[in-house]
């Protein structure tokens, strides 16, 4: 979505298939190396910045030496001063650049902030225990499916820590729905789920409760990738055991009816 240079990723070039292997970080998009002899590069992303993940990997225009795209792996070989991939080529030969052009996903965080009723000095009550599920939500034809958020199929549920907090890590760009599942002892659930877009995009910046700062595009688009959304929950209604004090409450709520409906009977034959 965004073409934004990524400030470090490591990544590992080999010659000639031997054991002239190393890995070196790159910064912006300097050069990876220079002065290089004649020979066979392999080049290879192995660990992408931090909070992104590898998307493809494409040899660039300004490439002047021969090339190839391994298909469906991050892997680039250029044969530097090579005729082609397999013949060496004359001292005068010009085929000496290689650009490898690699593109990152973004990755967006949701943390969870469950919180009560005020305490003694007026600050919300973080509530531990609170079990929070998110799926990822697909249309097809018009229909909305919802599919596991985690790559290996299984549910991603997260729950409250001592700080009534949980995070919802590595999400890819994309419709999600968040749904709480299970609420702390004593308090009720989310009566509706979140559903929420990432990266999540506005006109501003105001209003937005996030755990970094925005990505700014142009003059006004502000592009969130990780977002704070605050559960307040009430207390649920303490009924009491039962025996006699709940039967008791039943026959009060009982004659409260009876007795409004014997007023509701009266005004009616004193209207007749």
């Amino acid at each position: 979505m965004l073409d934004t240079p990524v400030e470090v990723g490591d990544f590992t070039v080999t010659f000639d298939k031997d054991d002239t292997s190393f890995t070196k970080a790159v910064l912006d998009d300097k050069k990876l190396l220079s002065n290089l002899k004649k020979g066979v590069y392999e080049v290879s992303e192995t660990l992408p910045a931090s909070d992104y993940e590898f998307k493809s990997a494409e040899i660039a225009g300004e490439t002047n030496c021969a090339s190839n795209k391994e298909t469906d792996k991050n892997t680039l070989t250029f044969a530097i001063g090579y005729e082609d991939l397999n013949t060496p080529g004359s001292r005068n030969v010009t085929k000496n650049l290689g650009k490898a052009l690699y593109t990152n996903e973004r990755l967006s965080s949701i943390t969870m902030k469950k919180i009560g009723e005020k305490d003694s000095e007026n600050k919300d009550t973080p509530l531990k225990g609170a079990k929070f599920k998110i799926e990822r939500i697909t249309e097809t034809d018009g229909k909305e499916s919802y599919e596991s958020a985690k790559a290996d199929g299984s549910d991603y549920i997260i729950e409250t820590a001592e700080d009534g907090t949980a995070v919802f890590e590595g999400l890819k760009e994309g419709k999600y729905r968040i749904t709480e599942v299970q609420s702390p002892k004593g308090y009720s659930l989310l009566a509706n789920p979140i559903e929420v877009t990432l990266p999540y995009v506005t006109s501003g910046n105001a209003g937005v409760e996030t755990n970094g700062k925005p990505v700014k595009v142009g003059d006004t688009d502000y592009y969130y990738y990780d977002l704070t959304y605050t559960v307040k929950n009430n207390k649920l209604f303490d009924m009491p055991e039962a025996g006699g004090g709940f039967r008791a409450t039943l026959f009060g709520i009982a004659i409260m009816i009876i007795a409004g409906g014997w007023y509701i009977i009266r005004r009616r034959r004193k209207i007749v």
